[in-house]
């Protein structure tokens, strides 16, 4: 009861001077100073023990949400578009209250998906509002209904447009290859697997491999994103991603994380989907003769061996073997 009314107050003071930049400031670093283990760090402690203080924690998100605090605070980032500390703040609150999953539509609903692609686009230059965007949206993609709004508002083409603009930055690229591994996971999904490869992604994420070769993040999130894309009956797709370099990224990041379980399982998968090709013979074959051309067959069976731990190496790595 308590935190609901110190957040109406906050609220109240924001409604009543929408375009007072420092008055939306000010509100949205109290509701900020409202959640505690705000840090990814401590939550990732929090969640893992599961216990009352997840439980806590996830009441106060849910708290903050029924008051009405995400249509004020994405009303905010519209009247203050060029205002950087505005829309951090914002993207970053978003993020937060996403942890709870029965807020996710419920940021959807009230102008959160708008929000946050209006702030990557509007501050395109600004990378750390290029990773907190892309990682609400690939938060709000872990809901089904979300799924299917963000490509449809042009989150496809905003995440993308992240990646072309931050070429080298690797945080960038990370949280653009998970915001997009989050809008196509989906199995039996097609529309937005196309649309990401339709818009770039099957350049620009073998390119984000390419880019970042040491850096295990990158290519395990890009590597997730492939198995996604590649995830589909649709043989055109699996082709496409193949084409531009795909395979032969995947398999170099093989290459140079051969102890990091984490990239070895994405990859394993990753491969797998690349090369599950039917009713296309010659296709097929030209996939597989790229994966054993670039030492698919040696660092499969490498991985094999160092992570015979590892279910998901062993099966998907297996299963790639087994075709080539």
């Amino acid at each position: 009861a308590r935190l609901k009314v110190g957040l109406r107050r906050i609220l109240q003071a924001m409604d009543d001077n929408p375009n007072g930049a420092l008055a939306q400031e000010n509100g949205c670093t109290a509701i900020l100073e409202l959640i505690p283990y705000s840090s990814d760090a401590e939550w990732r402690r929090v969640k893992s023990a599961d216990g009352s203080e997840k439980q806590a924690h996830l009441r106060v998100l849910l708290s903050i949400a029924d008051c009405g605090a995400v249509r004020t605070m994405c009303r905010a980032a519209e009247t203050h578009r060029l205002n950087l500390e505005i829309q951090l703040l914002v993207c970053k609150l978003l993020h937060l209250l996403g942890r709870a999953p029965e807020n996710l539509l419920r940021i959807a609903q009230n102008g959160g998906v708008e929000a946050v692609i209006g702030a990557i686009q509007a501050s395109s230059s600004e990378a750390a509002v290029q990773v907190l965007g892309c990682n609400v949206l690939a938060r709000l993609g872990l809901d089904a209904e979300c799924y299917a709004i963000i490509p449809r508002k042009g989150g496809v083409a905003a995440v993308l447009g992240s990646m072309r603009a931050h070429r080298s930055e690797a945080k960038v690229q990370e949280a653009a290859c998970l915001a997009l591994h989050n809008l196509t996971w989906r199995e039996g999904e097609v529309k937005n697997k196309r649309a990401v490869v339709e818009a770039g992604g099957a350049e620009a994420v073998p390119g984000a491999m390419r880019g970042f070769p040491e850096d295990a993040g990158v290519q395990s999130e890009a590597m997730a994103c492939v198995c996604s894309l590649a995830g589909t009956q649709l043989g055109g797709l699996k082709v496409g991603l193949g084409e531009r370099g795909a395979i032969e990224a995947v398999v170099a990041g093989m290459k140079e994380h051969i102890g990091d379980a984490r990239v070895q399982e994405q990859a394993c998968m990753a491969l797998h989907n690349l090369s599950n090709i039917s009713g296309n013979a010659r296709k097929l074959a030209l996939s597989l003769q790229r994966l054993r051309s670039c030492g698919a067959v040696e660092v499969i069976s490498t991985a094999l061996v160092n992570h015979a731990d590892s279910s998901r190496v062993q099966k998907w790595g297996r299963r790639v073997l087994s075709r080539l």
